[in-house]
């Protein structure tokens, strides 16, 4: 979920689906209306918004493992696609530093991870190994993913 200037707007990744949805919600009803359905290249998974809540990341989890950059309209709730980031392995969690630069990218099998400088053109700056990836959003998000069985 997300403020915005124009309301609050749900995100939903659809893994089967290959796509994410743009839900627009009444703060007074709660009722949830469709805004946009944006297909992507691959099985869409867990995603993260900047902190400043202008672009959301999408992580790709089939071949060619990659990551979805998106410009968030802050007054429609509508995505924009900016771009792919190919990435070694299946991304299993996404997360931005507190600034937003830096995307970090949780890969599995070996634990280790990418980190995406975003002001670099979203392109991969390093590797390394991570144990355990934590990081504090400044306001509470929600990203929604519904469970499907494949």
């Amino acid at each position: 979920m997300k403020m915005a200037e124009g309301g609050i707007y749900i995100y939903v990744s659809q893994n089967i689906a290959k796509q994410v949805s743009v839900l627009s919600m009444s703060p007074e009803t709660g009722k949830l209306t469709p805004v946009q359905d944006i297909k992507v290249d691959g099985k869409a998974e867990p995603m993260c918004i900047s902190p400043d809540r202008r672009f959301l990341y999408l992580a790709l989890r089939s071949k060619p493992f990659k990551v979805a950059s998106f410009a968030i309209d802050g007054q429609t709730g509508k995505l924009t696609l900016l771009g792919y980031t190919p990435v070694v392995e299946s991304v299993v969690n996404l997360s931005t530093d507190r600034t937003g630069r830096w995307l970090l990218c949780a890969i599995n099998p070996n634990e280790d991870h990418t980190t995406l400088d975003r002001y670099a053109g979203g392109r991969r700056t390093g590797n390394g190994q991570v144990q355990h990836a934590q990081a504090a959003l400044p306001q509470p998000s929600i990203l929604l993913k519904p469970a499907i069985q494949e």
